[in-house]
């Protein structure tokens, strides 16, 4: 995978009356038209005749292994495509920065609300859940980074329409691989430590109390306006190691009800 790509926001206006007047959803890349995800997702490497036919036999060995770098998508790779940016889109339809309820948001964990309804409403989240499952080998994670490259990590704000926006950095998505020991705990160190990476600040040091660290990780997810978390390798997670099936649902749960974060899941 890349390494993480920065880019000053942009602004596009947007066909939906729903995502028009969020810079958040205005400064992400332009939709593709199904010819234009498989141009850019497309990797055919080039190979000069002459090499083909005269170089010595160790220079054609390594222009043979750049067959490994060779990309021809499926269609399966554009429903992926259209799927994330959706997801994308939706997870960043309720949190309009500019919006009094997003405020609100901003300050309350979880379900936790004013005693006063903001003149936007409650923040009600229009996050989405992806779920990818193939079998080892057949591809899903280089399509999903495929996918996911497209869009930039890194988003920078400084002005929208002349203002300055309340925040300064916007992070798209992040990508993690669940832990081989099977921990939730270290899935959410991991997701804490992904955050921090993305942003460009000093590890944080995790809180040692559950509890506590999970309110580390939505104070960390809501203030950075992350819009997709994807978790890799699910099926290493063994709910007999994790305390039982309910404390991980509740978990991710929580991550795209009460934060509007959506996510994708790959695994076997």
């Amino acid at each position: 995978m890349n390494l993480i790509r920065r880019v000053s926001a942009i602004y596009k206006e947007q066909e939906l009356p729903e995502y028009r007047g969020n810079p958040l959803i205005e400064a992400l890349p332009e939709a593709l038209t199904e010819d234009e995800v498989l141009l850019e997702m497309s990797y055919f490497p080039e190979i000069d005749e002459k090499i083909r036919w005269t170089a010595p036999a160790n220079v054609r060995e390594q222009y043979v292994e750049r067959i490994k770098k060779f990309r021809c998508p499926q269609t399966n790779l554009i429903q992926a495509y259209k799927m994330i940016l959706r997801a994308l889109r939706e997870s960043y339809a309720a949190r309009n920065p500019l919006k009094s309820g997003t405020i609100q948001y901003l300050h309350y964990y979880g379900n936790e609300r004013p005693d006063i309804e903001p003149e936007s409403g409650y923040f009600k989240s229009q996050a989405e859940t992806i779920t990818i499952v193939g079998m080892s080998g057949s591809g899903k994670t280089t399509m999903i980074e495929q996918v996911m490259d497209h869009f930039p990590q890194i988003i920078e704000h400084s002005s929208y329409k002349g203002v300055f926006p309340g925040f300064s950095k916007q992070i798209v998505w992040v990508k993690i691989n669940c832990p081989y020991n099977s921990s939730v705990r270290d899935l959410c160190e991991e997701i804490l430590q992904k955050l921090d990476d993305a942003i460009g600040i000093e590890r944080t040091t995790p809180e040692i109390r559950n509890g506590a660290l999970a309110r580390q990780i939505a104070q960390r997810i809501k203030s950075s306006f992350l819009g997709i978390l994807v978790i890799d390798e699910m099926q290493r997670l063994k709910f007999s190691r994790t305390g039982g099936e309910s404390k991980l649902i509740d978990f991710l749960h929580e991550i795209v009800d009460s934060m509007g974060v959506s996510m994708v899941f790959c695994g076997n």
